[in-house]
């Protein structure tokens, strides 16, 4: 059986140290992006910059210097400017998109919102912000794709969210490993 930590092995929302840098150290959350939807999106607004960053090696420079000589100066100026990163930072799943402006105060904006299919909320996320959680969720209609996401030693899981009496709880168990899919269920209030 598959589990939750097989299926997200190397996603960022399942890395405890991306946590601790970038989300207000499990307090915070991290959207879930559709990376191929992401590339389209990118591309379809503005080709010519980023078609250019992502084909590479120009044929001129081909010409010039010989492929061999070209792809190594290439990859070089590539490496120098964006690729590199500290050692202690290279376990990090992050991918960078580079836009060619004309001049260093270009700037595109890119509509992304079509390519936002989740939320995952950190280990410490406060129940009280919930309604934050659920607010998103219904901006970008991801239809209760929100979950908080767990670890019981090495394991990554989530934990659902339900429904009670209009607000939203986290749900008073945990079924993160075995868990087929994140969605928002709904339970009706019990009375004592």
């Amino acid at each position: 059986m598959e589990t939750a930590s097989d299926r997200y092995i190397g996603a960022g929302f399942a890395r405890p140290t991306m946590w601790a840098h970038y989300a207000g150290n499990h307090t915070g959350y991290c959207i879930v992006f559709d990376k191929q939807q992401l590339i389209r999106r990118f591309m379809e607004e503005s080709p010519e910059q980023f078609g250019s960053s992502l084909r590479g090696i120009s044929a001129e420079a081909i010409r010039l210097l010989g492929p061999e000589a070209a792809v190594r100066q290439h990859f070089a100026m590539i490496n120098r400017v964006w690729f590199q990163k500290h050692r202690d930072w290279q376990p990090e799943a992050e991918y960078r998109f580079v836009y060619h402006g004309h001049t260093p105060r270009d700037a595109i904006l890119v509509e992304i919102s079509d390519c936002v299919v989740g939320l995952i909320l950190g280990v410490d996320f406060r129940e009280s912000h919930l309604v934050i959680a659920r607010g998103f969720n219904d901006a970008f209609g991801l239809d209760g794709c929100v979950a908080q996401c767990m670890w019981i030693g090495p394991y990554w899981g989530m934990q659902d969210l339900h429904e009670l009496g209009g607000q939203w709880r986290y749900a008073p168990s945990r079924r993160g490993f075995a868990h087929s899919g994140i969605n928002v269920t709904e339970q009706s209030p019990r009375s004592n």
